[in-house]
């Protein structure tokens, strides 16, 4: 077999959208898998509104008429969403207070772990997502009771 076929099969392959390729003949088998992550284009990816002003007051639609009295710590971020006991720190009861600049959780994204400091003050009310769970940038991590 021809060393610039096996080139061109590559490129080809490459520029599919294939996982797998398998080819047979007589005295040759040749086979190529590569794993291919799914991305999402920027256009596709709904737009998050993560001014907390305009999330406590901008919906009045709902109903619930006491929104304004809440505030929500967001996910600055893409990636999977960790408790502070999992990285050797106590979780924050609910009830308790939160200020301003304190880590509230870690979120891992590109292998690294960051953690994630609050931009809002309240009491901690609910936890709205789960250790493990993937969160989205501007998702609601925490709702907190204006103080």
């Amino acid at each position: 077999m021809d060393i610039s076929f096996l080139e061109k099969l590559i490129k080809i392959i490459d520029k599919s959208t294939l996982s797998s390729f398998e080819l047979e003949e007589k005295d040759l088998h040749i086979k190529i898998e590569r794993n291919i992550t799914s991305s999402v284009s920027p256009a596709a990816v709904p737009v998050v509104q993560i001014d907390t002003a305009a999330d406590s007051n901008g919906n009045g639609d709902n109903g619930a008429g006491n929104d304004a009295e809440y505030v929500y710590v967001k996910s600055p971020m893409v990636g999977i969403y960790y408790s502070l006991s999992s990285i050797g720190k106590t979780d924050i009861p609910i009830g308790n207070r939160i200020e301003k600049g304190m880590v509230v959780c870690a979120i891992e994204a590109m292998k690294l772990i960051n953690e994630i400091e609050s931009d809002v003050e309240g009491e901690l009310v609910e936890v709205l997502v789960q250790h493990g769970d993937s969160v989205e940038f501007g998702q609601n991590l925490f709702k907190l009771k204006k103080v």
